[in-house]
Parts: structure tokens; sequence; C-alpha cells
């Protein structure tokens, strides 16, 4: 069982599991072996390390930026690295050789998108009914 999958919370699913990119693996084995991340629909998780392992468990409202880098090979190749930036944090977790990069980015502001429109919508929802009920016991 993968770190994403252990570390799911409450209704919360994968939405998308960032693939590494083969050629990191020739740069970068450990990391290769080590990196995850993954985007749920409610949070961004990941672990980076071996022996130094730092862990990502961010709730999408609490993300201020997603940041993709790529050198030479990576923009040829298209795989880079992945930084997440969380509000009250700042420490920056690097996944490395990650395969289409900015498209995992996009993913990410996309969902962050949906989470407030759900969220915007279980409060509209709440107070329609708390209204309803004030209505109904005047």
């Amino acid at each position: 069982m993968s770190y994403v999958d252990k570390h799911l919370g409450r209704n919360e699913t994968v939405v998308l599991k960032a693939k590494k990119h083969f050629l990191t693996f020739f740069s970068h084995p450990i990391l290769f072996f080590t990196n995850e991340i993954a985007l749920t629909n409610k949070s961004v998780i990941g672990k980076a390390g071996f022996i130094r392992t730092k862990a990502l468990n961010a709730p999408l409202n609490k993300i201020q930026n997603v940041s993709v880098s790529s050198g030479f090979f990576g923009k040829i190749f298209k795989y880079g690295t992945i930084k997440v930036e969380t509000a009250g944090s700042e420490d920056k977790i690097a996944f490395y050789g990650i395969k289409k990069a900015e498209e995992f980015k996009t993913a990410v502001f996309n969902q962050m998108d949906i989470f407030e429109e759900e969220k915007t919508k279980a409060q509209a929802a709440q107070m329609a009914q708390a209204m309803a009920s004030a209505i109904k016991n005047n």
C-alpha cells in the first residue's frame, strides 16, 4: 500500500497520482522510488526522501502556490520538479522527476476551484435549510 493510500482522510478520493519519468531513475535512483505525490478531492498528499523523509498533507484551501521547474532534459522529455507552498509553512517539499509536472500543477489548481465551488454550494444549502426551518417555525 502506498503512502498516499495510507493517508487518505474520510470521504477523500484520489483524483490524480503523479507518475515519475523513467529518465529520472538514472540521475536519482533513490528519489525515483521514494518520491510520491497525489491530488485528492480535498488535499495534496505526498512523501519525499528515504532517510530524511518529508511528508505533505496540504488541504486544498491552504495551498498558496504550486511551482514547477525543469532543466534542459526536463523540458525536452516533459518532466520536472514540483514544489507545493502552503499557508503558514515556510518549508517547501520538492518532488523530483514528475512526468508531465505542468499538467499536475494545472490539475491542482482546477481541483482547488472545484473544492471552493462545492464548499460554497454546501454552505448555501445549509443556509437555505436554516431559513426554511426558521420560516416554518414562525
